[in-house]
């Protein structure tokens, strides 16, 4: 009887620690307030703009709170690329995102183009170095969900890893619209996912192995 409970016991404790350490999806952005966002993965989200200086008519990025999405619109005068950008202020605290297997997205549009996507840690150095990137991912008409693998390109467009990237110290996300002509899209459902621990899964196995012996006496 001893026996039997003992077995039953560290069955309970591996099964627990493998849930603990089970595959977690999370939530970058629920577009639901403004800039600052406490709460949440990143503490703050903020436009950018490059090669010159649209006007706010040329290239926006705007939250709409009712329906949880984010509008990014560039008119054909745009003058360059614009981002939307994702961080946590003073660099702290970090994210331990270990493990990471994806990012995805939904995206509505109602014009082509494509996007540069990057992960990356303590960007205050070298950011080339310290980063997962994504770049032309290929974005058509109509309503798309986008997953980006770590590891794998999407579509016809490239993947690069930083040989200084740090999954236990990422602080910052970017969403870039590449090129200059005009762009009108909706993003939403912008998440983040998460594989299990090794640890967890051996000791997954584990419960397995002690579960077939005790069936077997």
């Amino acid at each position: 009887m001893r026996h039997t409970t003992l077995v039953y016991s560290m069955v309970l404790f591996a099964a627990d620690v493998a849930v603990a350490g089970s595959a977690s999806a999370g939530v970058i952005d629920a577009f639901t307030v403004g800039g600052n966002k406490p709460g949440l993965p990143f503490n703050w989200r903020e436009t950018l703009y490059e090669d010159g200086s649209p006007s706010d008519s040329e290239a926006a990025a705007i939250v709409n709170t009712a329906n949880n999405t984010m509008l990014m619109t560039r008119t054909a005068a745009g003058l360059g690329a614009f981002l939307v950008q994702w961080t946590n202020r003073n660099l702290e605290p970090t994210l331990d995102w270990t493990g990471l297997q994806s990012i995805s997205f939904t995206i509505s549009s109602t014009t082509s183009g494509s996007l540069n996507i990057m992960v990356a840690s303590m960007v205050e150095n070298n950011t080339s170095n310290r980063a997962l990137n994504w770049s032309n991912v290929s974005i058509g008409t109509g309503s798309t969900t986008v997953t980006l693998n770590v590891g794998s390109a999407y579509g016809a467009g490239t993947y690069t890893a930083g040989p200084s990237f740090n999954a236990g110290a990422v602080n910052m996300f970017s969403l870039r619209v590449n090129g200059t002509g005009a762009f009108d899209g909706t993003i939403s459902n912008l998440q983040y996912n998460l594989i299990p621990a090794p640890g967890a899964l051996a000791l997954l196995g584990a419960s397995g192995l002690v579960g077939t012996r005790r069936r077997r006496a």
